[in-house]
């Protein structure tokens, strides 16, 4: 099994996701980020996603690395395989919920669950439970308020 890279910490969540604005606008527009465009670029989840991206960036490493075994173990699925092209093949926020999450779980080996909660609104309940299972499976706490109360 390969072991998970150390985090650079030196990132801050909030940091990560005024990257993902900065890089998408363009060149040199520094204006504040708006709500609309925290919207537009990690959809109506936003504030769901921050929350999650700090919560990915307090991970212990052996956390991390259960995570990425939990997710390893789930790309074996074919189901998980359909759920993630969902979130993913039509761009907007799941990818660039992606690309921020992966900043704190070692290269996105869990980003599933970022993309997820960015598309919750899109995609099925069945797709959304398979995207999160690993980041639930590991840190016992659901990836949204709404969803149903994890249980130990």
């Amino acid at each position: 099994m390969t072991d998970i890279p150390p985090l650079d910490r030196t990132l801050s969540p909030d940091f990560v996701i005024q990257r993902e604005i900065f890089d998408i606008r363009d060149y040199g527009d520094l204006s504040p980020i708006t709500d609309e465009e925290l919207v537009e670029n990690f959809g109506p989840q936003w504030e769901q996603l921050r929350t999650l991206f700090h919560e990915a960036a307090a991970l212990t490493a052996e956390q991390r690395q259960s995570i990425y075994s939990a997710y390893n173990e789930a790309w074996k699925s074919a189901d998980f395989k359909q759920a993630y092209l969902a979130v993913i093949v039509h761009g907007g926020p799941g990818v660039a919920a992606l690309q921020a999450l992966g900043a704190f779980v070692a290269d996105g080996y869990d980003a599933g669950a970022a993309a997820a909660l960015a598309r919750r609104h899109e995609i099925t309940p069945e797709h959304y439970a398979l995207l999160t299972a690993p980041w639930v499976s590991v840190t016992n706490r659901p990836v949204h308020p709404d969803d149903a109360a994890v249980t130990a």
